[in-house]
């Protein structure tokens, strides 16, 4: 049995939507490429297709996730409001469930800055059974993109908690300093991973976790470049602003222990990232407990079964191999036996 945690695939009226407004054109065949260096993959739009290579590359259930694109379908695609967007991605993937219901399983997307979502949510968890509520690590652009730590996303993290729900966290299409990003494909590479980091540092930093101390998230991509930068996280938080004369007014750091800790306590990651040192780290850092199978497919054109022996490589033990490829993934998406 393999879980894979992190994949992605385009709805009917999304796809209608990329054709409608010439974002895409089928008839020209894959790749395509949109602007900021966004890349459409024949796996990420044909459904039907990239079932093939999930099936064949051994995994036997993904469950979709979509959380960078919300906002950014809302404002760019679809020009609507964006918690009606929030419930035509939803619906959407539940025509994907019905049609194939033994190869994927769903989560249904946020925007925590729109309270108003609060309505597709509850009856997406309660009456249709989303495993995990779906949202971007940051939003908007430039000097007015906004991160998770934001007072106005509170209501999302406990609303969580209270549910029981675990929040997948994904790094949305175009990151912080991506004007920096697009010479030399570094987008996808560098950016998203940062823009991850940055996220959870200052989620961790403010107190968000303290606040909520049941809130369990997922920071996919091997938590990005998070990990990279815990250690100096680590000596902020020990520094702080001890002993400086007239600190700024609500600029000291506000977490409650280690930065570290809250990887053992309300964060899990992924596998995905093609790097057997990669997932060394995380079990080191995370502990193979919170560890999950994640494949970034569709998006990405790679099989899964180069995810699969990565993780077989790095870790022997079968009942290792089985706590990352499901055991896991069932205990925090609530998948039953």
């Amino acid at each position: 049995m393999v879980i894979d945690t992190h994949r992605h695939a385009y709805g009917e009226r999304s796809r209608e939507k990329f054709v409608e407004r010439g974002l895409v054109d089928p008839a020209r065949g894959f790749p395509q490429i949109r602007g900021q260096e966004v890349f459409l993959y024949e796996s990420y739009w044909d459904t039907d297709k990239s079932l093939l290579l999930q099936r064949e590359g051994g995994v036997s259930k993904a469950i979709l996730s979509g959380g960078s694109q919300v906002e950014t379908l809302s404002r760019n695609l679809f020009q609507r409001d964006v918690v009606d967007v929030m419930q035509i991605i939803f619906e959407d993937r539940l025509k994907l469930l019905a049609q194939y219901p033994n190869d994927f399983d769903t989560m249904v997307d946020a925007d925590p800055f729109e309270e108003r979502g609060r309505r597709v949510l509850e009856a997406a968890i309660t009456q249709h059974g989303a495993r995990a509520i779906s949202v971007a690590t940051s939003f908007g652009a430039g000097a007015e993109r906004r991160f998770l730590d934001a007072p106005e996303c509170d209501w999302l993290w406990s609303f969580a908690e209270e549910k029981g729900v675990a929040v997948h966290a994904h790094p949305p299409f175009v990151p912080f300093g991506a004007e920096h990003l697009n010479q030399y494909r570094l987008l996808e590479a560098v950016g998203r991973p940062f823009d991850t980091a940055l996220s959870f540092a200052r989620m961790i930093v403010s107190g968000v976790f303290d606040r909520h101390p049941k809130l369990q998230m997922v920071a996919v991509h091997m938590g990005g470049a998070l990990p990279a930068v815990l250690g100096r996280l680590e000596f902020n938080w020990r520094l702080n602003y001890e002993g400086i004369p007239n600190p700024p007014p609500g600029k000291a750091l506000q977490n409650e222990r280690t930065p570290f800790s809250y990887l053992k306590t309300n964060l899990y990651t992924d596998t995905m990232g093609f790097s057997p040192t990669g997932v060394r780290q995380a079990v080191e850092l995370w502990g193979i407990d919170r560890l999950l199978f994640g494949t970034d497919y569709g998006p990405l054109p790679f099989s899964p079964q180069e995810h699969i022996d990565i993780v077989k490589s790095v870790l022997p033990d079968p009942a290792d191999q089985r706590k990352v490829f499901f055991e896991n993934a069932n205990r925090i998406f609530r998948l039953g036996p």
